[in-house]
């Protein structure tokens, strides 16, 4: 495995291990899934925005993601 693919797979397991702890807690203020998802989402956009060396490179990034989301998926 490359370094690159370990990264990406320790940046995914550990978000996953949050929302999922997370989760329980926000279900407990009676939250509706629209504006948890909106939250995150924000939040996500934010740091990526801050991690990418460009703002064209953070749309890159976004764009592969959701694509393969995507293709997985179907």
């Amino acid at each position: 495995m490359k370094p690159e693919d370990k990264i990406v797979n320790m940046a995914y397991d550990d978000t996953m291990s949050f929302l999922i702890n997370d989760t329980q807690k926000w279900a407990k203020q009676n939250a509706k899934g629209s504006f948890i998802a909106y939250g995150l989402l924000n939040a996500v956009f934010e740091t990526l925005f801050s991690l990418a060396p460009s703002k064209d490179n953070a749309m890159e990034i976004i764009n592969m993601s959701l694509s393969n989301y995507i293709n997985e998926e179907v």
